[in-house]
């Protein structure tokens, strides 16, 4: 990241160098130039002098020797001179600090790139840690639930162990139970006999009953046989007699069982239930923390690179606000000290914008004829009347005025300055 912003730091610095290098070179072969021409002018203007010089009327050689033209050339010449360096060198600002400017918007827009990928590295970065997470979560409650089962099944085949040896002791135990055992129990049991006892009696009954009225039902139907209604009414009394004796076992065997074991497949079922629940409930717990911890990491991410972004707009605008300024004082510096020269600020901005926007970065074009010649004549485009052109204001390439400029330049710029330069929210 460091190369990325270092490599155009220093490509800048090198062609800042090299143009700075190019502007002196370029003024100095203009002074060289513009002396020539002077010293050729100023040698014509002397052999035009000296032929006026020659055998005249008294009274017009005192008036030619009191206009020396010689002065009049150096002069002429001086302000050309000036004017012509005062152009190339605002030519040279100009193009340096379009320059400055080219290199700020390319400082702005790196940043902003490296800020954007710095912001989706996080972002992505965020989003491998949260399915890492949980993938390390569910591997973790993976384990875990393995060997819970692990577990629940030695314990099963443990109580299975046990169940066989507690039946084992609780036959032995139902046996001396049995031989020992409690007074209610005991009546109870005597009870069950005793009206196991009057049924049988009664059933003893309704069998004679039954057998004579069968007897009675033969003797007036000779058609029946009489041995085979008597075989079939025993074995109904027996068959009764048995299906009430196994009743009656049951009902006491009921009564044993019930003493020993209560609810066995309730207090089973209740059991897994309950342990089904109090391990699904920590990984329930913990999921749901692992959610809200990784929801309130993204959101305070969101607001760091919300936040960063926001202080990444704010600094190019104070660097813009900064070079901008600079840039307005130096070429008010440069207007001042014009105008401290006498020259008029109109022609010297006109010719330099069209070096300027005739070349970028070249050097400057080949001096004009407007002070090459020897006809004596000043350039078309200086010292305009104050009439024809406003004071003083500057204009950058694209038509962004600077001060000092007329009132609706200066609001025009003020407004566009604003407009890049203010926050947005």
């Amino acid at each position: 990241m460091c190369k990325e912003f270092q490599r155009p730091g220093e490509v800048h610095a090198i062609k800042m160098e090299t143009e700075r290098k190019r502007a002196a070179a370029a003024e100095s072969k203009l002074v060289r130039q513009l002396e020539t021409a002077t010293t050729s002018e100023l040698k014509t203007a002397k052999k035009s002098w000296g032929r006026s010089l020659s055998p005249r009327d008294p009274s017009e050689l005192g008036s030619v020797r009191h206009h020396d033209p010689l002065k009049v050339v150096r002069r002429r010449r001086q302000d050309l001179t000036n004017l012509e360096i005062r152009k190339t060198k605002h030519a040279s600002l100009l193009q340096i600090q379009a320059m400055e400017n080219h290199q700020l918007t390319q400082y702005i827009t790196l940043e902003q790139k490296a800020n954007d990928k710095m912001s989706a590295l996080l972002l992505d970065q965020h989003t491998k840690l949260e399915v890492l997470d949980l993938t390390q979560q569910k591997q973790v409650h993976k384990m875990r639930l393995v060997q819970l089962q692990k577990q629940h099944e030695a314990k099963m085949n443990n109580q299975h162990q046990y169940i066989e040896r507690t039946k084992v002791d609780l036959l032995k135990k139902h046996v001396l139970e049995t031989k020992n055992l409690p007074k209610h129990l005991k009546q109870r049991e005597l009870q069950i006999r005793k009206q196991f006892r009057d049924a049988d009696g009664i059933q003893k009954m309704q069998f004679k009953l039954l057998h004579e009225e069968g007897i009675k039902a033969c003797s007036r139907s000779l058609e029946l046989n009489k041995r085979q209604i008597l075989d079939n009414l025993k074995l109904e009394g027996k068959r009764k007699q048995a299906d009430l004796g196994a009743h009656y076992k049951k009902t006491i065997s009921e009564l044993h069982k019930r003493l020993n074991a209560k609810g066995d497949s309730y207090q089973l079922a209740n059991y897994q239930e309950n342990q089904r629940q109090k391990t699904l409930k920590p990984q329930q717990e913990a999921r749901l923390e692992l959610k809200n911890r990784i929801y309130s990491s993204k959101e305070s991410l969101e607001a760091a690179i919300t936040k960063n972004a926001e202080s990444a707009k704010e600094e190019p605008r104070k660097k813009t606000r900064h070079l901008m300024k600079r840039h307005l004082d130096a070429l008010r510096a440069f207007d001042a000290k014009i105008c401290s020269l006498g020259i008029d600020n109109a022609a010297v901005i006109v010719t330099s914008g069209r070096v300027l926007g005739s070349g970028k970065g070249g050097s400057p074009g080949p001096i004009s004829g407007s002070f090459t010649g020897s006809s004596g004549q000043r350039p078309s485009d200086w010292r305009h009347s104050r009439a024809e052109f406003p004071p003083a204001w500057v204009r950058f390439p694209g038509s962004q005025f600077i001060d000092p400029a007329p009132s609706c330049a200066q609001c025009a710029f003020r407004d566009k300055v604003l407009q890049w330069t203010s926050p947005r929210d």
